[in-house]
């Protein structure tokens, strides 16, 4: 499982809450090398902290189900991970008509991880910008 992504847009100004609803991005999922879903001008910042979310709390407790929906989109969901016995899970998508096999807690945690350190490197180098700011927003600290 690898995700693919480029932020296609990003705000001049990204005070507030600026940056999760102004900064479109591309995120192309990848399991065992064959696409499963491309999420075209999404938000990706909304995504970042979703998936950030998951990987906090399933750290912290018990590992659940992933469930992505945008509030820039009213189809759902844009992502799912659904647990099934153990520490697996299967991928599913409003937009995708892929069936996905099963996926390891510790492949999605490790594709999770990998995600969240590029972003939040990407955004810091090219738009001087910490990843932490859109989440205080996005929780409204």
């Amino acid at each position: 499982m690898r995700f693919e992504y480029s932020i296609l847009s990003f705000p001049k100004d990204p005070s507030g809450y600026r940056a999760i609803t102004e900064t479109d991005g591309r995120v192309l999922l990848s399991i065992d090398e064959a696409v499963f879903l491309e999420l075209e001008d999404i938000l990706i910042l909304e995504f970042a902290y979703y998936v950030e979310s998951w990987l906090r709390n399933t750290q912290a407790n018990e590992v659940m189900s992933f469930y992505y929906s945008s509030m820039d989109e009213e189809e759902e969901p844009l992502l799912a991970l659904d647990r099934l016995e153990g520490r697996s899970f299967r991928a599913r998508s409003c937009w995708s008509d892929a069936t996905s096999r099963e996926l390891s807690y510790s492949e999605i945690e490790s594709c999770f991880t990998d995600f969240i350190a590029s972003i939040r490197n990407r955004l810091q180098n090219s738009f001087h910008y910490n990843f932490d700011e859109a989440r205080r927003a996005f929780r409204n600290e």
